[in-house]
């Protein structure tokens, strides 16, 4: 993964008054990256009545998710026609995903002590917040502050962002300071801007290896 959705100008009961607050949480709505000031990634994002994601369109294409009952994203798909399927157990783990289009299923590992799934070949391992802390070999330091989607609803997100490619190392609901490797020397450094709520507005990625800097602008 945001933003202001909307606001209810609907007087209730405290419940739904209190109801309406969290709607007004602030929420993305328009990510821009670019490099050396020219934008070459456009996403537009649209929520559902729960703060959680529900389209994504980014070049000409639109991404939505779907969720089960227990707030878990189980379908993503493509300008309407499902691509991927999580399947998950009794304890909410995910242990296969599916090709909608042709049912060609792939285990999927979940290493409870480290609190880490293996998409072969690739490894994420989560904090307590649902984001991703660990790549492979590349390890995500945070901040205190807040993060892009701090405000998004929905389980697993950043961790499926992270599998479909979107918003991978900047997707989070906490701030992110740093990407090291495994040695410990740092791949990207992340400079922070942020609104007068405490919300980031600018993003600068400095890359330090290769032509890779990146500015992510975020609109509410």
């Amino acid at each position: 993964m945001l933003f202001v959705l909307m606001l209810l100008g609907i007087f209730s009961c405290s419940d739904d008054d209190a109801a309406a607050d969290k709607k007004r949480e602030p929420l993305v709505s328009k990510i821009t990256i670019s490099n050396d000031f020219n934008p070459y990634q456009v996403y537009n994002i649209v929520y559902d009545a729960q703060n959680r994601i529900d389209k994504i369109t980014v070049d000409g294409r639109v991404m939505r998710y779907v969720y089960n009952k227990k707030n878990y994203i189980s379908t993503v798909f493509y300008d309407e026609v499902p691509q991927f399927v999580f399947h998950y157990n009794a304890q909410n783990i995910i242990t296969h995903y599916e090709y909608a289009d042709n049912g060609e299923m792939h285990a999927v590992t979940y290493d409870a002590a480290a609190n880490s799934y293996r998409f072969p070949p690739d490894e994420y391992r989560l904090n307590g917040n649902d984001d991703v802390i660990v790549v492979n070999n590349k390890k995500v330091n945070f901040t205190e502050a807040k993060g892009v989607f701090a405000n998004v609803t929905g389980k697993n997100v950043h961790l499926m962002n992270y599998f479909i490619g979107n918003f991978t190392f900047f997707g989070s609901k906490m701030g992110i300071k740093n990407v090291v490797d495994g040695n410990n020397e740092k791949m990207y450094e992340m400079a922070t801007q942020y609104n007068d709520s405490g919300y980031p507005v600018n993003i600068d990625i400095t890359s330090f290896f290769g032509n890779d800097d990146k500015t992510v602008t975020l609109e509410y």
